[in-house]
Order: structure tokens, then sequence, then C-alpha cells
């Protein structure tokens, strides 16, 4: 009778150890641990999408430039102002000799014509200008440096080399049957259009000593002029 007793607390004891083993699935209460991923894979369809590089295209901006030697001929048009005498439109004619890439060397002939005018000289004459007399003739030779070159942009593929450039050097101003020795030193913009063209923008001032009545007086003629230029 023990031995049976004993089978069956056995049984019992056994049955309840097997019951424990799914507890955590049915008790209601019971917190599963979660478990991450170790993987180190990708984990949607995204990840295994190949990186796309940007494609940037270079755009080729070709820049007129001048080379060394180039010989350059403006024609300008403006206004040239004769102290005591009024401003005029006036027309030149430049040489230019680029020795280096920023250093020229130029030289330079205007004409403008002056209005009905007269002079009195020191006596108190009045001495009235003829027609070849009135017309203003401006000499100069002169050296010129490139301070500031520099580009300008004009939409997406224009590009134009450009430059302020300072010049200064000796020259004449003849008006009134009378010669007037004129050092003069001027400013100027200009824009390489291509290879072959450029266009300047140019202010000079002539200055002289004397007057047509042979006194000593400083005067300032200024020019203001703009022009197109060919490269040979």
């Amino acid at each position: 009778m023990e031995s049976r007793l004993r089978v069956l607390l056995l049984i019992v004891i056994s049955a309840g150890l097997g019951g424990c083993a799914h507890l955590p699935h049915l008790w209601p209460f019971h917190r599963h641990a979660k478990t991450g991923q170790t993987g180190t894979g990708p984990t949607s369809a995204t990840d295994t999408a190949p990186i796309v590089e940007p494609e940037i295209v270079r755009q080729q901006v070709k820049v007129p430039r001048i080379r060394n030697s180039n010989v350059e001929i403006t024609a300008s048009a403006g206004l040239l102002n004769v102290e005591q005498y009024g401003t005029y439109p006036t027309i030149d004619v430049r040489g230019t000799y680029h020795i280096k890439e920023r250093f020229f060397a130029e030289g330079s002939v205007g004409i403008s014509k002056l209005r009905a005018a007269s002079y009195v000289n020191a006596d108190g004459t009045p001495h009235p200008l003829t027609s070849n007399q009135r017309r203003v003739y401006d000499y100069a030779i002169d050296l010129g440096y490139d301070v500031l070159p520099g580009e300008a942009f004009f939409g997406r593929k224009k590009s134009f080399a450009t430059a302020v450039y300072v010049v200064a050097g000796m020259g004449a101003l003849h008006y009134g049957a009378d010669s007037f020795y004129a050092p003069n030193i001027g400013l100027g913009y200009r824009v390489l259009l291509s290879d072959r063209f450029a266009a300047h923008i140019d202010v000079r001032d002539a200055v002289t000593q004397r007057t047509l009545t042979g006194a000593k007086h400083l005067t300032n003629n200024i020019e203001s002029t703009i022009g197109l230029s060919v490269y040979f």
C-alpha cells in the first residue's frame, strides 16, 4: 500500500514540475523580455538600395585674355571740358601696345571744336577766334597699368575679363593758334568682349599752366569718353 502511495506521489510531483515550465506563458502578468536584434545587416528594402552619387556637370567658361604684345586700336567719343570756354563733344583715336599682361603704352589724338569765342589779351583788346582757331587738338603719350583686374559675369556661361587701369603721361592741347604743354593723368575701365574686341570708359585730366593771354594759370581740362577697341 505504501509503495502505491509513493508511486502516486511521484507522478503528482512530476506532473507539477512539468506544468511550472508552462506557467510563464499562462500567467497574464508575466512580461516577456524583448530580445534585440543582434544582426548588423539591413532591416528594410530601402537599406539595400545603392547610394546614388550626384553627377556634377562642370560648365566650361571661356574668359578672354589679353596676350602679350597685342596691339589695340580704340575709337572713342565723349565730352571735353576746356576751362574758360566750356564743354564740347570730342572724338579720340588711341593706339595701345600691351607690353605685358597688365602693363601697356599708348598714344592718342583727339579733336573737338569750341563755339564762337574770343579772348582778351593783356592790354584789354578782344581777339575773336576764327573757325580754325576754335578747333582743339589733344595729343598724349601715356603709360598705363591694370590695377584691379577681374571678371564680370552675365548669366551662367558668359564671363568677361575686366580691368580698372590708371594712365599717366605727357601731351599737349592746341587751339587758338597756340599750343599748351599738358601732362595728363586718368582712370579707365575695360571689358574684354572677346579675344579681339573690348569696350572702354575713360576719364582723363590734361593740366595746363597758361592761357591764351599768356598769363600763368593752372587749368584742368577733363575729358570723359566711351570707346570700342579692336586687337591685332
